[in-house]
C-alpha cells in the first residue's frame, strides 16, 4: 500500500479530534495478561483480517520485528481518562504554537465602526494516544469503528467579556465560515514504512452546545468526528481513510506508537444578528445590538479553553458517544489557549445632549448618565431631532454645545468622570452650517484617545436639525371626481401645516396627517362624504396647536361606473396560512367565503389594509386540497355581484426508514423528498427524538427508545411550519 502524505490548511478551530496508540507491557502484566510469545506474534498478525487488508507485506514484516523487539516493554497507555467514552484519545500538549487569534472584518459599508463579522482562529497542539479494550490481542476493530462513527474529539469553552450574551452570539454564529481540520503524523517506532500524515474529518458540532445560567457570558461546544454515515462516499474518501485505516490497525496490532498533530478551529460570529448585552438598559438594547460588544478595557478578551481527556467523562450518555460525554467538575476551564491578537473594541459612546438642558424635552424610561432622564427628540441614541426657537440659531451655537461622550460601564459622562482613562475627545459635526426652514441631517462622529495610546472610533449620531425661518403658509387641493375607484382627496401644503381636515356641507368629516403623502403633500378620505357635484366641499390646515391657518375649496367632478371584478390569491394549507386573501372593485361590501357549499365566513371589504385589498379567515375550515372553496363579493343591498373559485395547495413529499434490529443497530437511516426541515421519531405514538436533516438523508438516533418489535415505530417529516409532510412506519426485528 502506498503511504499517503497530505498536509491540512488551518484558518479553523477545533476542540476535539484524534488519537492514536500504546502498548504496555508492564499494564498488561498488571491486569494479569501474560505478553505474547515470540513465536505467537506472527500468529497474531495472521488472525487479525484487517492486517493484510490495509498493510503492505513490508509493513507487515516491520510490524512483526517491532513487536518481537518490544514485547517484553511498551508506552504507557493514557490513564488520565474515561475509557468507557472512546478508544480513540487526545490530549492537549500545547505545541504546535498553540493560540487563539482574533480578528474583525468590518462591513464595508457600514458606517458603525463595530459593524461586522469577528472571526477567531485556534490552534491546538495535540497529543494522541489509541486505549483498546484488549492489552494484548488486536484492537483494530474497535478502533476503525470508533473512527468511522466519529467517535472522537474534545470540548472548548468560549468566554467573551462580561455582559456579552454569549446565547445571542452564538445565534449569530456563521456556520458557512465555522469549520474544523486536523494534522497528524502516526510513527510506529520510527520505522519509515510505518509513518502516516493523516487528516481526520472533524466538525464543530451544533447540536453539543451548552449554555451555563451562572456564566451568561460563555458557552461550550464540542469538535467531534464526522460520521460516515453523514457524508458520501466521495467526500469520506477526501480525508484518505486507507492511510487512517492503516495506522489504526497497525496500531492495534503492535500496541506501540505516538500520534503528534495539531487541530485547526474556526468560529465566524456575524454581529449584524447579535441582538444586543444582557446588562443593556436602552430600549431594544441599541447600544450594543448588531455590534461588537463593549469591554472595560476595550479589548474582545476571548478565554477559550480545551476540555481534552483528562477533563471528560461519559455521564449518562457518553458511552462509545463523545458528543455526549461531560465535563468533570472543577475542569470547566483547564487548558487555556494563549491569546494572540485581540479584536479592539469600544469602552465609550457618543450621545448627543443639549448642554444647556433647553432642547432635552424627551424623558426616558432608563436614564443613560446616572440622575439625567431626558434627551433630545427622536427614535434613538444614534437619530435625535432639534427644531430651534424662533430666538435661537443653531449656526450660532457653540460647536461642542451637543458632544456628549458616556461610558458605557460607569453610567458617567466620560469627559466629567474621575476614574475615566479618557485623556481627550475629538468630535466634529458636518455640515456646521445649515439652511433655515429645511430639516437638515447634522452628523456628530469622532475619535476618544486614552492614556494608554488607545484610539476608538465612536460610533456616528445624527442631529436632525430645522433652523428658524420665515415658513409662507399654503394649502391647494386637487379636483375630486366622484368615483369608488377614487377614494381620497388630495393635495399639497406648506411645512407648517401639522394636520388637515375635510368638511362636507359645513360637517366635519375627517382629520389626516399633514405630509402624510409624501413631502409637502396630504391625502384625506373623502368616498364615503362626497355624494354629489353640488356638494360644498372645504379642507382645512391646522398648525401644532390646532389653529386653522389655511383652508381652499375642493371642485367636485362626476366619476365613471365601475367595473365589478372579484380576484382570490392560492391557498396553502399551513399552519401559518390563516386567511385567503385577494383584491375586489370597490363597489364590493362584503366578502362571504364558501366552502364544499356551506357558508363559513364573511368578512368586509378593504381590511387587508389597502384599498381593493380583502381578507378572510379560513383556516378552521379548509383541510383539504380536494375541498371546493368559492368567494363570493357582496354589494352594499347584501346581493351576490361575483364570485370566484380558490385554488388550494398543500406540500407533498415521501420518507423512508432503514429496518432495525435491536441491540444491534443504533440508528435508523433513511431519504426523503419534498420541502421536509424536521424528521421526528415516535414511538407508540410518542415523540422520543428528532434532527433537522440536510440534503435529501437523515439519521434518528433511537437505540435508547425502540426495545420491543412490539413497538409502533414511526418516522414522519414535517415542514418548517410544522406542517406533516410524509410519514413511514419502521420495521423492527430483534
Amino acid at each position: 500500500m502506498k503511504k499517503t502524505t497530505k498536509k491540512i490548511g488551518i484558518i479553523l478551530l477545533s476542540a476535539s479530534l484524534l488519537t492514536t496508540t500504546v502498548y504496555n507491557p508492564a499494564q498488561a502484566a498488571t491486569n494479569g495478561i501474560e505478553s505474547p510469545k515470540a513465536g505467537a506474534i506472527k500468529s497474531i498478525i495472521d488472525s487479525d483480517a484487517n492486517a493484510k487488508k490495509y498493510l503492505t507485506t513490508q509493513q507487515l514484516e516491520d510490524l512483526q520485528k517491532i513487536m518481537e523487539e518490544n514485547k517484553e516493554s511498551g508506552s504507557v497507555r493514557a490513564q488520565d481518562f474515561d475509557p468507557s467514552i472512546t478508544s480513540l484519545t487526545l490530549k492537549y500538549t500545547g505545541k504546535h504554537s498553540s493560540k487563539a487569534d482574533a480578528a474583525f472584518v468590518h462591513t464595508t459599508n457600514s458606517d458603525d465602526p463595530y459593524s461586522g463579522v469577528a472571526n477567531y482562529k485556534l490552534r491546538i497542539g495535540l497529543q494522541g494516544k489509541l486505549n483498546g479494550k484488549n492489552a494484548v490481542l488486536p484492537n483494530g476493530d474497535e478502533f476503525i469503528k470508533d473512527y468511522e462513527n466519529g467517535n472522537f474529539g474534545g470540548r472548548i469553552t468560549v468566554r467573551f467579556p462580561k455582559g456579552t450574551d454569549a446565547r445571542s452570539m452564538y445565534q449569530a454564529m456563521d456556520w458557512s465560515k465555522t469549520s474544523a481540520t486536523s494534522n497528524f503524523t502516526v510513527r510506529i517506532a520510527g520505522i519509515t514504512t510505518l509513518v502516516w500524515e493523516l487528516k481526520w474529518p472533524v466538525k464543530v458540532n451544533p447540536q453539543t452546545v451548552k449554555f451555563d445560567p451562572s456564566n451568561p457570558n460563555e458557552f461550550s461546544i464540542m469538535v467531534n468526528g464526522i460520521k460516515k454515515s453523514e457524508v458520501s462516499e466521495s467526500e469520506w474518501n477526501k480525508y484518505d481513510p486507507i492511510s487512517v485505516y492503516a495506522a489504526l490497525v497497525a496500531a492495534g496490532l503492535a500496541h506501540i506508537g505516538d500520534m503528534d498533530g495539531y487541530a485547526d478551529v474556526k468560529l465566524s460570529f456575524d454581529l449584524s444578528k447579535y441582538s444586543g448585552n444582557t446588562d443593556d438598559t436602552t430600549t431594544n438594547k441599541e447600544l450594543t445590538a448588531k455590534r461588537l460588544p463593549p469591554s472595560k478595557n476595550r479589548l474582545l478578551n476571548t478565554d477559550i479553553f480545551l476540555q481534552d481527556r483528562t477533563a471528560l467523562i461519559a455521564g449518562e450518555t457518553g458511552a462509545k458517544n463523545i458528543s455526549g460525554a461531560i465535563t468533570k467538575p472543577g475542569f470547566e476551564y483547564v487548558n487555556p489557549l494563549p491569546l494572540g491578537s485581540k479584536i479592539s473594541t469600544w469602552s465609550d459612546y457618543l450621545s448627543i445632549w443639549d448642554r444647556n438642558d433647553i432642547y432635552n424635552t424627551q424623558l426616558l424610561p432608563n436614564a443613560e448618565v446616572e440622575g439625567i432622564n431626558t434627551s433630545l427628540p427622536g427614535k434613538s441614541i444614534f437619530d435625535r431631532s432639534l427644531t430651534v426657537k424662533d430666538n435661537d440659531d443653531f449656526n450660532k451655537f457653540k460647536s461642542d454645545r451637543f458632544n456628549r461622550v458616556i461610558n458605557y460601564f460607569s453610567k458617567k459622562e466620560s469627559q466629567d468622570d474621575p476614574q475615566s482613562d479618557l485623556s481627550n475627545l475629538d468630535v466634529k459635526h458636518a455640515p456646521q452650517v445649515i439652511p433655515n426652514g429645511v430639516e437638515t441631517p447634522v452628523t456628530y462622529s469622532g475619535v476618544a484617545n486614552y492614556y494608554n495610546g488607545d484610539s476608538r472610533a465612536l460610533i456616528r449620531n445624527v442631529l436632525k436639525v430645522t433652523n428658524k425661518a420665515n415658513i409662507e403658509t399654503y394649502l391647494t387641493a386637487n379636483d375630486y371626481k366622484i368615483s369608488p375607484s377614487n377614494q381620497y382627496v388630495t393635495g399639497t401644503n406648506s411645512k407648517n401645516v401639522d394636520k388637515v381636515k375635510l368638511f362636507v356641507n359645513g360637517a366635519d368629516r375627517m382629520t389626516a396627517a399633514g405630509n402624510n403623502n409624501g413631502e409637502g403633500q396630504y391625502k384625506i378620505y373623502a368616498y364615503d362624504f362626497i355624494k354629489n357635484v353640488s356638494d360644498n366641499v372645504i379642507v382645512k390646515a391646522l398648525d401644532k396647536d390646532g389653529q386653522v391657518i389655511k383652508e381652499t375649496k375642493v371642485n367636485i367632478e362626476k366619476g365613471e361606473s365601475v367595473q365589478t371584478y372579484l380576484k382570490a390569491n392560492d391557498y396553502k394549507i399551513a399552519p401559518n396560512s390563516q386567511y385567503v386573501s385577494g383584491t375586489h372593485s370597490t363597489d364590493v361590501e362584503k366578502i362571504k367565503l364558501f366552502v364544499n357549499g356551506v357558508d363559513r365566513m364573511t368578512a368586509g371589504a378593504n381590511n387587508n389594509g389597502a384599498q381593493g385589498q380583502y381578507r378572510i379567515y379560513a383556516y378552521d375550515f379548509i383541510k383539504s386540497t380536494s375541498d371546493n372553496v368559492v368567494v363570493k363579493a357582496l354589494n352594499k343591498s347584501g346581493q351576490v355581484i361575483k364570485e370566484t373559485k380558490v385554488n388550494i395547495t398543500q406540500d407533498t413529499g415521501s420518507i423512508t426508514a432503514s429496518n432495525f434490529k435491536i441491540n444491534t443497530d443504533e440508528l435508523i437511516n433513511g431519504t426523503f423528498t419534498g420541502n421536509i426541515a424536521v424528521v421526528k421519531l415516535y414511538v407508540d405514538g410518542v415523540a422520543k427524538n428528532q434532527v433537522r436533516p440536510t440534503g435529501s438523508s437523515y439519521s434518528l438516533y433511537a437505540a435508547g427508545y425502540v426495545t420491543s418489535t412490539s413497538q409502533n415505530v414511526v418516522v414522519t417529516g414535517f415542514d418548517a411550519n410544522g406542517v406533516q409532510v410524509a410519514s413511514q412506519k419502521v420495521n423492527v426485528t430483534n
